[in-house]
């Protein structure tokens, strides 16, 4: 069954410094600094995803900022192993790297892509607040960022689902 998209959540932008493009973001909207949610994912704890099956220690730094219903996300590799994000600036520079997107059925959303040739590309998370990257840049040009429904709930709440962190001064 074709999935159902609900909206397009976010956008995942790859830059070389995170603070800066939202320093910059902020700016160029005139928003304050409490516009933006700051997480350092090394102050979580071991971070470990599945990058095309295999298992890796990776570590991004990263900013949210909610504007016209969409939420902007600054991403930089921060530390470990060569991350999808990582790879993606190496090869490409910065610019937006994926879109996320809000449906009706993780499951079924995620079974239908892979139907479709979709590879996960990235696998993180657990149970209801599990996340898939599924790669489609050859077929459609996206690389599309799914939650499982309890990870897209908690963020339409607003809650707290990442390790916060003040930017280190």
């Amino acid at each position: 069954m074709p999935c159902q998209l609900n909206h397009i959540h976010q956008l995942g932008i790859i830059v070389p410094d995170a603070l800066k493009a939202t320093e910059n973001f902020c700016r160029l909207f005139s928003l304050g600094p409490t516009a933006a949610k700051y997480v350092d994912s090394q102050k979580c704890g071991k971070m470990e995803i599945k990058l095309y099956s295999r298992t890796i220690e990776s570590y991004n730094t990263f900013t949210t900022i909610q504007r016209g219903g969409i939420e902007f996300e600054f991403i930089q590799h921060s530390a470990g192993e060569k991350n999808l994000q990582r790879q993606y600036i190496d090869r490409h520079g910065p610019g937006i790297q994926h879109i996320c997107l809000d449906v009706n059925n993780y499951d079924e959303t995620i079974a239908f892509l892979s139907s479709m040739n979709a590879a996960t590309a990235v696998e993180g998370g657990q149970a209801a607040y599990g996340y898939k990257f599924m790669d489609m840049l050859g077929d459609m040009g996206l690389m599309m960022e799914i939650y499982n429904e309890g990870l897209m709930s908690d963020r339409r709440n607003a809650s707290e689902v990442a390790c916060l962190a003040e930017p280190d001064a």
